[in-house]
């Protein structure tokens, strides 16, 4: 019987019949390095930021955090290129 994925923001809901077992070892400064399989699965790219959640079963779930408003950094770029402050705040405030 295939076991289901629990349901979380990036996933696909998914059904695994071979769920597999990855082992890795922590280096002297506590990282790990996240197998190729894991990374292409859950769609990880370096700079993405991951949550560890601990389940009541003691399982840790990897969750992509995803923050859209980062996805809109320099969307505005030029947008105000003749702008000039100095004059709106005359004609807004005027003395």
């Amino acid at each position: 019987m295939a076991k289901k994925l629990k349901s979380e923001p990036d996933s696909l809901n998914v059904e695994v019949t071979n769920p597999k077992i990855f082992t890795v070892r922590l280096d002297s400064r506590n990282r790990i390095t996240l197998p190729r399989e894991i990374l292409e699965r859950k769609h990880f790219k370096p700079g993405d930021n991951i949550s560890f959640q601990i389940t009541q079963q003691n399982q840790v779930t990897l969750i992509h955090v995803d923050r859209p408003i980062l996805n809109l950094s320099g969307a505005g770029t030029g947008f105000f290129e003749n702008f000039d402050l100095a004059k709106e705040r005359e004609f807004s405030w005027p003395d």
